[in-house]
């Protein structure tokens, strides 16, 4: 694929190639992400807390640099001018941070609980990307014609029905209720994904499309690590210092079901962030950012 691109794809050429690189801005940046990741894996310690604090303070530094910076790497007022742009990211972050953990919760869950081997749970928790790598096409496509904004938040509503769905789990649940919910879940962010990162894309000028994609990139990533730390604290929380394998079998069940639904909160929370973010066709192409 790599040969393929290079032999195939236009070279890019830069809207402004002499601008210079925001190395304050980069350091800045990095100690806020560094610090908040890092700190969040590290609670209840506290250390973690100490972490953390580095962290926040390194977001207060980053906004300071990039204020007064000409050629910001993070353009701060792209999100007080563009509110596509902003609360799309906004509902990304919340999506990833509600779903990222339910595959780990859910492996656990049918091996600790229902006493799947290890294959058997992996197979099961397939029925998620399968359902995905159907929908998110169509919604890709779609999204062309129809409001992102509508099916991102239909999206984001079937994927908190499906976490309300799990958080109903117990060591009487079929294994059909897990299958039949992980499919829901498929459905649900397979219809958010696409149509959102459209809105994103859409919202910005072509010269600024690295910037929106990378801003996208990091909102999942860091929505993947709050997900796990809400995981690890919950359980944490509730079976202690102990392994899952010999925690008692109800404190597990219901730290799973107490996770799944702050999940479905935050996703309840996402469906907002999703609908305030405004129409984004018929907007100028490109220009959504403008009012």
């Amino acid at each position: 694929m790599l040969l393929a691109a290079y032999l195939r794809l236009p070279a890019p050429h830069p809207s402004a190639p002499d601008t210079p690189f925001d190395w304050k801005g980069l350091g800045a940046y990095a100690r806020f992400l560094l610090g908040v990741m890092y700190g969040i894996s590290l609670l209840p310690e506290a250390r973690g807390y100490f972490v953390l604090g580095t962290g926040i303070a390194g977001l207060a530094l980053l906004l300071r640099v990039e204020r007064d910076t000409p050629h910001p790497l993070v353009d701060i007022e792209l999100f007080k001018s563009n509110m596509p742009f902003a609360m799309s990211n906004v509902a990304a972050l919340l999506n990833y941070s509600a779903t990222f953990a339910a595959g780990f919760l859910l492996s656990l869950y049918l091996q600790v609980v229902v006493g799947l081997p290890p294959r058997s749970a992996g197979l099961t928790l397939v029925a998620m990307p399968i359902v995905q790598a159907f929908v998110s096409p169509l919604a890709g496509r779609l999204s062309d014609r129809v409001e992102p904004r509508v099916l991102a938040s239909i999206g984001m509503g079937l994927t908190a029905a499906a976490l309300l769905t799990m958080s109903r789990l117990n060591a009487q649940t079929g294994i059909w209720y897990v299958v039949l919910a992980l499919m829901l879940l498929g459905l649900g962010v397979g219809l958010f994904s696409s149509p959102n990162t459209n809105a994103v894309m859409t919202s910005v000028q072509p010269g600024r499309y690295g910037l929106a994609a990378a801003t996208l990139a990091t909102m999942r990533q860091a929505g993947m690590v709050l997900s796990m730390a809400v995981a690890t604290l919950v359980i944490s929380a509730r079976i202690g210092n102990v392994g899952v394998a010999a925690a008692p079998v109800a404190d597990f069940v219901e730290a799973v079901q107490l996770t799944f639904v702050i999940c479905a909160i935050a996703c309840l929370m996402g469906i907002l962030a999703s609908l305030s973010r405004g129409r984004i066709h018929n907007r100028g192409g490109g220009n959504a950012g403008s009012g």
